[in-house]
């Protein structure tokens, strides 16, 4: 195989990657417009804050609490500070989840012994690290891919 037939069938594969790349970028935009859920608690009250990844409260977001079996306890709407306030109607872990506008969701899970005593809150974890992970890597391509071109159009000159 020769020289410029090897260069050519890179040069396809590269520019191959770069499209497909130009077809995931466009999906960073979606975590534009991440929500945010924090549950803590004051006294025997447990509040919830949501709001949007730059800084929009959520008004009217629709906030279920769930049990460690998966029952759904209780359920209400956001205030138009983005807030959700009710006292634990059970005992041991409550999953509580937002469902804001246009798709958008968010869990946090917050552990109670007690009605009155509440421990230490987790975050459920992000679910976009792999979507990171790829684009990350279709940016890297795509710029050595570039890199490829240039310098090949330099040699042939």
């Amino acid at each position: 195989m020769g020289k410029d037939k090897r260069h050519k069938i890179i040069f396809r594969i590269i520019i191959s990657i770069i499209y497909c790349s130009g077809i995931l970028l466009p999906s960073g935009y979606v975590f534009a417009h991440k929500v945010n859920l924090f549950a803590y608690a004051e006294g025997d009250t447990v509040c919830t804050e949501s709001y949007f990844s730059d800084g929009k409260r959520i008004q009217g977001g629709k906030i279920e609490i769930f049990d460690t079996e998966g029952n759904k306890v209780l359920e209400g709407l956001t205030d138009s500070d983005g807030q959700f306030k009710f006292r634990p109607p059970v005992n041991g872990a409550l999953k509580i989840v937002l469902n804001a506008s246009m798709g958008h969701r968010d869990e946090y899970i917050l552990a109670i012994d007690e009605p009155q005593s509440i421990k230490v809150p987790q975050k459920v974890e992000d679910r976009g690290v792999f979507i990171n992970v790829l684009m990350g890597l279709s940016v890297i391509f795509s710029l050595a891919g570039i890199l490829y071109y240039v310098l090949i159009r330099r040699k042939s000159r």
